[in-house]
This record gives C-alpha cells, sequence and structure tokens, in this order.
C-alpha cells in the first residue's frame, strides 16, 4: 500500500534548503504584486502570505496556495511560462534560481520532496478543473460552493462568492447570481453579503 503524499513535510525539507542556502536571497512582495515565476527563472519559498496562480493566456485564475508553500516547480523544466503568481496579501519569500535549486536538490537527494510539491500541485489543478468541468451552470457553482464550504472558517468568511467564481471560471455575474438565488429559495445556500454561511450537502 503507497502512503499518502506528506507535501507539508516536503515543503518545510525543501523551504529549509532554500532559507539557508547561500544563493537566494529574501523579498517582500505587496498585495496584488504580479510575479513572473518561468521569466524570472526562479523558485519561490513562500514564508507567509497567499498566492495566486493565474493563466498567462487568459489571467484565469486556477489555483490559491497560502505559505508555507512553493511556487515555481511545475514550470521549472519546461521552456515556456504558462502561469504567473499574484499575491493576494503582503507576501514574505525566499528566491532561489533554478539552476541553484537543482544543484542543491541532487547534493541533498531530495528529488522526492519536489515530486510530492509537484504531485500536490497538480491534484489541485485536477480538483480546479473538476469544478468546471461540470455540464451546467448550476453544477459549476454548486461545486465552487462546496470547494469555499470546505476552506478554513477564518479564510470561507471573508471570500466572495461572486468574485471567487467570476475570476475561475468564464460565468456571468447575472448567471452566478441567478444559480445562487434559486438555491436559497431550495433552502441549499444561506447568504450573507456574498459571503457564504451555510450549505446543504
Amino acid at each position: 500500500m503507497i502512503d499518502r503524499i506528506n507535501d507539508s513535510e516536503s515543503v518545510e525539507f525543501v523551504g529549509s534548503l532554500i532559507k539557508n542556502s547561500q544563493h537566494s536571497h529574501f523579498e517582500q512582495h505587496k498585495k496584488n504584486q504580479r510575479i513572473d515565476v518561468k521569466n524570472n527563472n526562479n523558485i519561490y519559498y513562500i514564508e507567509t502570505g497567499r498566492i495566486s496562480f493565474y493563466r498567462v493566456q487568459d489571467n484565469m485564475l486556477t489555483i490559491t496556495m497560502s505559505a508555507p508553500c512553493l511556487a515555481g516547480v511545475a514550470q521549472m523544466l519546461f521552456q515556456y511560462q504558462t502561469h504567473y503568481i499574484r499575491c493576494d496579501e503582503s507576501c514574505s519569500m525566499w528566491v532561489i534560481s533554478n539552476q541553484d535549486i537543482k544543484q542543491l536538490i541532487s547534493q541533498n537527494n531530495l528529488w522526492m520532496h519536489m515530486y510530492n510539491l509537484l504531485a500536490k500541485q497538480v491534484q489541485l489543478y485536477f480538483e480546479r478543473e473538476y469544478m468546471i468541468s461540470q455540464k451546467s451552470t448550476r453544477e459549476i457553482v454548486l461545486q465552487n460552493l462546496a470547494y469555499i464550504w470546505d476552506m478554513p472558517e477564518e479564510e470561507r468568511v471573508s471570500t466572495s462568492i461572486y468574485n471567487f467564481i467570476l475570476l475561475r471560471t468564464h460565468l456571468s455575474r447575472s448567471g452566478i447570481h441567478k444559480v445562487i438565488s434559486e438555491l436559497e429559495k431550495e433552502m441549499v445556500v444561506e447568504t450573507v453579503r456574498g459571503k457564504l454561511t451555510h450549505l446543504k450537502r
């Protein structure tokens, strides 16, 4: 039986390696600041804050990750930039070049941890694709609401249903509002000022 991936442990191992490396440096980024991960040819160990990944092609938000986490792993070995990151809040991070991190990982035999980090990120993409690949607007909205409901409470109570779904799908605000109104009438959901307060499973 294969053990589940412990991505938290992998973040800790690789993050510490980056932070303590003589080749890394510290950066502080403000809310909404954009970072072109691939064009900069760096790996980022986000120590505090929260970041979101956006597709370069259409600026669609794909996944969001909270510190501690790493950005740039998925694009480290590929030529083209498919995503950039944006800070959802003030973020502190340690930065190291792709070349230097490859050497450190090889020297310390930590490629399994890099695999864990990549696998976790791929899983987040799969979950995101499932959320938007439903057959109807109603099903897409419901999948997004379920994702919001599973957030930690402190994050959920500050998350706008409409902004969350609009950033991650091609649905219109009016289409989302229509579905939310129907779900409220059916007593499937309850909202207060655009925030989700109840979801009936």
